[in-house]
């Protein structure tokens, strides 16, 4: 069938229409979500910046048992509140409002996921989706932390900044390094975006000339900030953060073999695309060699006692789902890397470094460098590895159409995907609940309501006028009432 060049054009706009229709409607049914996590620091920062926008964490608040200054508490940049400011001066902080906001920079990954997967393969909507469906990226879409949105400034800083060394556009690059300033001040893992543009340039062999001023705007924007908040203060946030991402690692951790499959685990939970496409990007030799490992590893988890600080067996009962989770996300992750260097072994091009030390660089971030391993740590893994997913899908297929291999895996993928999602959205709800009938149980005049506990249930019983307690300063009297969330 011949298509037309009209309809040729057409194609692509129907595809970002189906990629922003499937990530608003798996998102839509959670807006209603309570906050939960660290979404409290955030609007705690959001709602100091409607008050006073030019000293964002000119405040003090209790997240450990003890009033502290916030910038002992909070070590992300504030671009994340700012942009929650902006929205909640016109919504109001409300659930449904904010989630509703902090959809669009969930759209701005899936459709520039879409953009960049369109340079490299003929099935970016399938690269598109399987972003799009990740359960990292569900989950984070329903927070209003700075996550999601430092990767959105990411992915279209390497949309431009690709285009413009491609056409050799400094206005381009410029805005290219704009986005990457505004990753950075979203959330300060974006820094690392300046040395992969820069592996990227080279690698093009670009002249210096051309690139380099486009890099400097993001250089000169985190020196200001460094030099700003060193003068509001007394210490710049920048460097500060970084040193206490260091400094809270501590030689009692686990081991590197044991970091390295917890990383490997946290990935392919993640992306848990991996898992369910493999058995069409292997031959049938090497899937069962893989399946048969990820069996033998499940048999080693079973005669262990403990996998890091999670013991393996209580009160005499082997907690065999525990190991069985372990080494299937295990294997997903370990086969993420494989398809990740066999992408670049068998291209050899600048589009697939770009790629392979994209998604390489935040999975060693994660493992051995950041003070934890977790899925946010993870999430901006998956819009490279599921590009290079899909390049493999392509290449196992020879280049022919086949859409039921592209396809026919994202069916699990949005299962497991919304079941993650409606158990996200399950755990923050009780302490909201809980919160608002405590705190209207419980509040006659003259009684102050304490509480320990944080996250978002801090969050709940601040609005209902409870007092968090602290340690060693808090005056409590008779008839008062301490909450102890257990």
């Amino acid at each position: 069938m011949k298509v037309r060049t009209s309809e040729r054009a057409e194609i692509p706009i129907v595809q970002l229409l189906i990629v922003a229709v499937v990530t608003v409607v798996v998102l839509a049914p959670f807006a209603g979500k309570a906050f939960n996590i660290d979404d409290t620091l955030f609007l705690w920062t959001a709602k100091r910046i409607l008050k006073s926008p030019l000293d964002a964490f000119g405040f003090s608040g209790n997240w450990a048992g003890r009033l502290s200054p916030a910038i002992d508490i909070i070590k992300n940049p504030p671009g994340a509140s700012y942009y929650m400011a902006a929205w909640a001066a016109l919504l109001g902080f409300t659930e449904k409002g904010l989630h509703a906001a902090f959809m669009l920079p969930a759209l701005a990954v899936s459709l520039g996921t879409y953009v960049l997967a369109k340079r490299s393969t003929s099935m970016p909507l399938a690269a598109a989706l399987v972003a799009a469906l990740s359960p990292v990226f569900m989950v984070s879409a329903n927070t209003v932390m700075c996550d999601m949105l430092m990767l959105a400034f990411w992915v279209w800083a390497v949309v431009l900044w690709v285009r413009g060394i491609e056409k050799d556009a400094p206005v381009t690059l410029l805005a290219s390094g704009a986005l990457v300033a505004l990753s950075a001040l979203t959330k300060y893992f974006g820094v690392s975006l300046i040395p992969l543009l820069v592996v990227y340039a080279l690698l093009e062999r670009k002249p210096l000339r051309l690139w380099a001023p486009g890099l400097l705007v993001p250089v000169a924007a985190l020196l200001a900030y460094q030099s700003a908040t060193a003068s509001m203060y007394g210490r710049g946030l920048l460097f500060d953060a970084a040193s206490y991402a260091t400094g809270i690692q501590t030689s009692a951790g686990p081991g590197v073999v044991i970091k390295a499959l917890t990383g490997l685990s946290f990935t392919g939970g993640c992306f848990i695309a991996s898992l369910f496409y493999a058995p069409f990007i292997w031959s049938r030799k090497a899937f069962i060699a893989g399946a048969s490992v990820t069996v033998a590893g499940f048999a080693v988890l079973l005669g262990m006692s403990s996998l890091g600080a999670a013991p393996m067996v209580i009160e005499g009962v082997v907690r065999w789902p525990l190991a069985l989770q372990f080494a299937l996300f295990a294997a997903a992750g370990a086969n993420v890397v494989l398809f990740s260097i066999q992408d670049i072994v068998a291209s050899r091009d600048s589009g697939s470094a770009l790629l392979v030390f994209w998604a390489f660089g935040v999975l060693v971030f994660t493992v051995f460098f950041n003070w934890t391993i977790n899925g946010r740590s993870v999430l901006p893994l998956i819009p490279p590895a599921a590009i290079l997913l899909v390049r493999k899908v392509e290449r196992r297929g020879h280049g022919e159409p086949g859409m039921a291999r592209f396809f026919l895996p994202l069916i699990p993928c949005l299962l497991v995907t919304v079941a993650v999602t409606w158990a996200d959205f399950s755990l923050a709800g009780p302490a909201r609940s809980a919160a608002r009938y405590i705190t209207g149980q419980y509040a006659p005049a003259g009684r102050t309501i304490w509480f320990e506990g944080h996250w978002g249930f801090q969050y709940y019983m601040e609005q209902g006028g409870a007092r968090a307690v602290e340690w060693g300063t808090s005056q409590i009297r008779r008839g008062d009432v301490v909450v102890f969330p257990l």
